[in-house]
């Protein structure tokens, strides 16, 4: 497999926006005794910046490494507990009972020069109930120190009293008794509250029985810089004006797209499905009615939002699929969500068979969207033969992602031969055209690296010609032609199958 990088930014400036690589691996835990075995599942991702980020922001690689194994030892802790909890039922469990399954998954706020902030959802689901946690992990991307909610803010001590107003506000009761010594208590228990820095304001989520409260599933609170300038430093109140927000289905999400002070709410619901894990996503912006949610029918197993502002519009990419991959693209500058298109295309993604700690299941990498004036998607191609293309991207009319570039970088970069001359125009490695014309003789080995995938291949030949052939749909023999001649009949090697 060919390593294939695209990266933000030029010259000798920093780019505006990290690339981050997510990798998801899993593992099992057993419990065996008789002739039976008790298991559960636990499966964990890991953040990554590629070399050529790394360049310009050199610290973050070992705040990223460090969280990395931190969350892999609370997952693998997390499955290990519930295990140890089903023990005792062991002997009266049925065959092939499993005690549940922790799941952590990670979703990029901001990504960017000031700061790299993600939030992590834990899942961790048992036979008799289900259990979702949240927790927050900000680096600032400059000196690579891992940023807590102190470091942040002009004055930390505004923070309790904030939080009990904005909860007293939406109707909850308050967490601090100002009676007492509350910030000494929000301080000592501040562990509980998962938060991230986004690019608009300062995202808060507290746990179900935070603070020894009885609230029985999260609570998510939004303090926008415009309403809230004196709790964050200015420095990370900077952002870029494009930007790309990820969050798990069933979780509220706010923003403040227009600095206005007023947090707008964006929420994706997947409804269960007979046929698959889901058959149906409701998205909602600006209102949590369901009546003013936008409603696509659609089998997945995945359901997987993006949040993207972009030239001062906003949209939400949903990321779907079983075996193959879409993208969902919702306009939201309406008085509605309004359901556009699907997109055929998954983000740039990899996997590697045996990836996991225990070499039996494989681990997943894809690349999420940091920036949306470049983001990366990855189509299946299928002119002489199945391979991956990929190209950068920005949203178009109604949030639909288009490409400045015709031509899609191929993957696999498969290997053909040769059977008759072939003849086309010569281009460079850059893509642009040299001019003239290249014949490659029959009998020559060549490599596929870039097409449309509509009518171009750009084949490489052994001495490094870029020779760009055109092929033309014949209705009459029902193939794709080569200069007239049907494409099984001008190269061998042509392969059609999924990677």
């Amino acid at each position: 497999e060919a390593e294939v990088y695209l990266t933000n930014g030029s010259g000798t400036d920093a780019p505006e926006f990290l690339t981050v690589d997510i990798t998801r691996s899993s593992g099992s835990d057993y419990y065996s005794e008789g002739s039976g075995d008790l298991m559960i599942e636990h499966s964990w991702e890991e953040l990554s910046v590629p070399d050529e980020c790394l360049a310009y922001y050199p610290q973050i690689g070992s705040s990223l490494a460090l969280i990395n194994r931190e969350r892999r030892t609370a997952v693998e802790n997390a499955a290990m507990a519930r295990l140890n909890a089903f023990r005792s039922a062991f002997d009266s469990a049925p065959e092939d009972f499993r005690p549940g399954i922790v799941q952590e998954k990670g979703y990029l706020r901001r990504a960017d020069r000031v700061a790299l902030s993600i939030l992590y959802q834990t899942y961790i689901g048992e036979p008799s109930q289900v259990l979702t946690t949240y927790a927050g992990e900000t680096i600032d991307t400059a000196t690579g120190g891992r940023l807590t909610l102190a470091d942040i803010s002009n004055d930390p001590a505004l923070w309790p009293a904030t939080l009990n107003a904005e909860l007293t506000a939406q109707g909850y009761e308050p967490l601090f008794n100002e009676n007492g010594d509350y910030s000494a208590y929000f301080y000592a228990n501040c562990s509980e509250i998962a938060w991230t820095l986004d690019p608009n304001g300062v995202n808060v989520i507290l746990n179900p029985y935070a603070f020894g409260s009885g609230m029985e599933d999260e609570i998510s609170l939004f303090f926008p810089f415009a309403r809230y300038p004196e709790l964050v430093k200015a420095a990370y109140r900077e952002a870029p004006a494009n930007y790309a927000i990820a969050f798990p289905a069933g979780l509220l999400t706010q923003v403040d797209t227009d600095g206005d002070g007023r947090a707008d709410p964006a929420y994706v619901m997947a409804e269960l499905g007979d046929y698959s894990d889901y058959s149906a996503v409701y998205a909602g912006f600006g209102s949590l009615d369901e009546d003013d949610m936008a409603r696509v029918e659609f089998e997945t197993d995945i359901v997987e939002p993006i949040f993207i502002h972009y030239l001062g519009r906003n949209y939400l990419y949903v990321r779907i699929g079983i075996y193959y991959y879409e993208i969902l693209v919702f306009d939201l500058n309406g008085r509605g969500p309004q359901f556009v298109n699907w997109v055929s295309g998954n983000l740039m993604n990899s996997m590697e068979e045996g990836g996991s700690p225990d070499g039996e299941a494989p681990s997943y990498r894809w690349r999420q969207i940091t920036d949306p004036n470049a983001f990366i998607l990855q189509c299946d191609t299928s002119l002489l033969g199945a391979d991956y293309g990929i190209r950068t991207y920005h949203p178009g009319e109604q949030g639909i992602p288009v490409s400045d570039f015709r031509m899609m970088d191929l993957v696999y970069r498969h290997e053909l031969r040769t059977k008759i001359a072939v003849t086309g125009e010569l281009y460079d490695e850059a893509g642009d055209p040299l001019g003239g014309e290249f014949t490659i003789p029959a009998g020559q080995k060549v490599t596929c690296i870039r097409t449309d995938d509509e009518r171009y291949v750009d084949l490489m030949t052994q001495d490094g010609q870029i020779v760009r052939i055109t092929l033309i749909w014949d209705d009459n023999v029902g193939a794709w032609c080569v200069d007239g001649v049907k494409d099984e009949d001008a190269f061998s090697g042509i392969r059609y199958f999924a990677f």
